[in-house]
Formats: C-alpha cells, sequence, structure tokens
C-alpha cells in the first residue's frame, strides 16, 4: 500500500514538460522506497473537463482530489502496473496514469461554472 501522497511541484525527475509526457508528478511511499507517478497532460485535462492547463492549476487540480488519485495509484500499483527504475536519471518506481484509469474512478465534482461563465446571485 502506497502512503503520503505528495504532488511534486518542480520536475526533479525530468518526468516532463519536454519530453513525451507531459502532466503531474508525484511522489509517495511504498515502506522506505519513493514511488513516482505521473499523471498524463490529457488524463488531468479530461477528469477536470479543462484544456491547456497550466502546471500550477494541474497541481491544484491534483492536489485537491489526492485521496481519489491516490488510491487508484495504489491499486495500479499493486496491480504491478508500473516501470522499473532506471539507472541515472530515476533511480524511483514509475507508475503513468492515463485517462482510462481515471474514468474508473467517481467523477470529481464540478465546484465552478465552466470558463467565461460567472456566478451570480439574484434575489
Amino acid at each position: 500500500m502506497l502512503t503520503d501522497f505528495a504532488v511534486l511541484s518542480d520536475d526533479i525527475f525530468g518526468l516532463h514538460p519536454s519530453g513525451p509526457h507531459r502532466g503531474v508528478s508525484l511522489h509517495c511511499f511504498d515502506g522506505n522506497q519513493m514511488v513516482l507517478a505521473l499523471i498524463l497532460q490529457e488524463a488531468v485535462e479530461d477528469r477536470f473537463h479543462k484544456r491547456k492547463l497550466t502546471r500550477e492549476d494541474g497541481n491544484r487540480l491534483v492536489g485537491g482530489d489526492l485521496k481519489a488519485i491516490g488510491t487508484l495509484i495504489s491499486e495500479k500499483y499493486t496491480l504491478g502496473e508500473v516501470e522499473p527504475p532506471r539507472d541515472g536519471r530515476r533511480p524511483y518506481p514509475l507508475v503513468f496514469v492515463n485517462i482510462p484509469d481515471l474514468k474508473r474512478i467517481a467523477p470529481r465534482p464540478v465546484k465552478h461554472p465552466p470558463n467565461g461563465y460567472r456566478r451570480v446571485s439574484v434575489r
């Protein structure tokens, strides 16, 4: 079981953005072993119904949904859906999360109106 999930604000492991996999990076632990996770950009945008998110926006949205997403990452890890460490640049196991993965968990309720709309009180 993975524990202590946290969104990484910096790309210290070279997981994105110039590489083929852009998205939100997280770290968590299997005992004392650090495990990385990358939620692909397209999956984040699909889950939260937003397009062209900045890194900060993606990090904030995923950070607010860490319980559900962390459970999913933990399940994938337990099932062996993990890339082994690579010498040098990424010395930790890596779990990729894509659109079909995030569709397996309950939809996140939309708390804010879509872009271009304002919430107005009517009396």
